[in-house]
């Protein structure tokens, strides 16, 4: 059952439909609709939603409805979708790559790999772990092993905005409730 501990009023900067994940807009106390993982989450937009220039009642703390978007379980972390309906995180924002090792402490080029992604794993194709990898800079990772003459399989993945963890399982369209604890996974 739903129980939202604290409701905060905030200016829509656009339409946002009932219990859709809402987003930090692009001033104080402005919210818009999300739309991706790639944003800010601030909440769950109430029962009435809002339209643009309306004040939007958003559940910031507590258990709150909101509208799945894909299939859901108990237990998974949310985030939003391009229509801002609650989706797992499941395998988003994973990537992979295989690069030619080099000697230990030297910086390997790894094409797409951002300083603030998340690295999974670094092992060589045979999967022996890579020793101490770690994201160097954009575009690199650096290990104290050598990997010299090998094949390395890099896995990182984006951070993802979440806006909370599913209470109950579900499908698309059905309303769900989450347990709102917005962050980055």
């Amino acid at each position: 059952m739903a129980r939202v501990l604290f409701w905060q009023a905030l200016d829509a900067g656009g339409a946002i439909a009932p219990r859709r994940i809402a987003r930090m807009g692009g001033s104080d106390r402005h919210v818009l609709q999300a739309a991706g993982t790639g944003q800010p989450l601030a909440g769950i937009a109430g029962r009435a939603g809002g339209k643009e220039g309306e004040r939007v009642e958003i559940a910031r703390i507590g258990i709150a409805e909101i509208e799945y978007g894909a299939a859901v379980q108990r237990g998974d972390p949310l985030t939003a979708d391009a229509d801002g309906k609650a989706v797992p995180i499941d395998g988003a924002g994973m990537f992979q790559a295989v690069v030619a090792g080099k000697a230990a402490d030297t910086d390997i080029a790894v094409a797409g790999i951002l300083r603030s992604d998340a690295l999974v794993g670094v092992s060589t194709t045979d999967g022996t772990a890579v020793a101490n990898p770690s994201i160097h800079a954009d575009g690199q990772i650096r290990s104290t092993g050598t990997t010299q003459n090998k094949q390395l399989i890099v896995t990182w993945r984006r951070r993802i905005h979440v806006v909370g963890i599913a209470e109950v399982d579900g499908i698309a369209g059905d309303i769900g409730e989450a347990l709102i604890a917005p962050g980055v996974y």
